[in-house]
């Protein structure tokens, strides 16, 4: 059986450098006439990154969007998904452009941050990460346009039910210390449904507002849906990943005597 195997590996070597594909004998099981030239392995890897340079999903994640998601929770019509993945193409490629212009300053941005992190550094973590949230700022500001453009295709029940996922997405992200149950993780979908529908005008690629959206929702599972169990896992995932900061000590302190995580600050 191995020495099968390592024949076939050493045929398929042939045709790669030969360009022809290994004729059988005739008479010999399985002999055939001569087929058409196999594709390259180069070929192959040529085929796949066209195709990926076209794929809407792809492109969309340069935009932060999560196409698959939209055309499988918003039931798009194919004249929305037309539009959509027009503006997609469109904003991946503007992205794109912004990327090759500015790729060489995002790392010594992020090497900055992690050293002062590493050195407890806060005056130094402080620049970092202002330095690090404008550069990031001015990459949103390349999608902004185009994010735009693809809600303004939405329906207003589409864009409620959108909401209700970006708000449940973020709020999960938050909640990843703990194992929720298939309970708890219903009741965090119809929180999110609920606070959709109270803030139909909720601008999700608004940072401060859904940031705002997502804390009184994490102030309400907290309360209501986590147990005080996963609220001290919470906890101590925070502790252990904070550096240590005394003006935050108190209010820490004062928390867990009220068993509740804070909110995102």
């Amino acid at each position: 059986m191995r020495r099968t195997g390592i024949a076939v590996c050493v045929l398929a070597f042939m045709a790669m450098v030969t360009g022809v594909a290994p004729v059988r004998a005739a008479g010999e099981k399985g002999a055939a006439e001569p087929k058409e030239t196999p594709r390259l392995a180069e070929d192959d890897a040529e085929g796949a990154r066209a195709a990926a340079a076209t794929d809407p999903t792809r492109l969309a994640r340069s935009l932060g969007l999560d196409y698959a998601a939209m055309v499988a929770e918003l039931k798009l019509t194919d004249e929305q998904k037309a539009k959509i993945e027009e503006q997609i193409k469109a904003g991946a490629k503007a992205a794109g452009e912004w990327y090759r212009a500015n790729r060489d300053k995002g790392k010594p941005l992020q090497e900055a941050l992690r050293a002062a992190r590493e050195a407890n550094d806060r005056e130094a973590m402080q620049k970092a990460a202002k330095d690090m949230a404008a550069f990031r700022a001015e990459q949103q500001a390349v999608a902004a346009p185009f994010r735009a453009a693809v809600m303004a295709v939405l329906t207003p029940q589409q864009k409620n039910i959108w909401i209700a996922l970006t708000l449940k997405t973020s709020l999960l992200q938050r909640l990843n210390a703990v194992e929720l149950t298939p309970e708890q993780t219903a009741a965090v979908a119809e929180l999110c449904n609920q606070a959709a529908a109270a803030n139909p005008a909720l601008d999700t690629d608004d940072r401060a507002a859904l940031r705002k959206a997502v804390n009184e929702l994490y102030r309400s599972v907290s309360k209501d849906v986590l147990t005080p169990e996963q609220r001290e896992q919470i906890m101590a995932r925070r502790a252990g990943n904070r550096p240590a900061n005394p003006d935050r000590e108190r209010p820490q302190r004062e928390r867990r005597a009220n068993r509740e995580p804070a909110a995102e600050e």
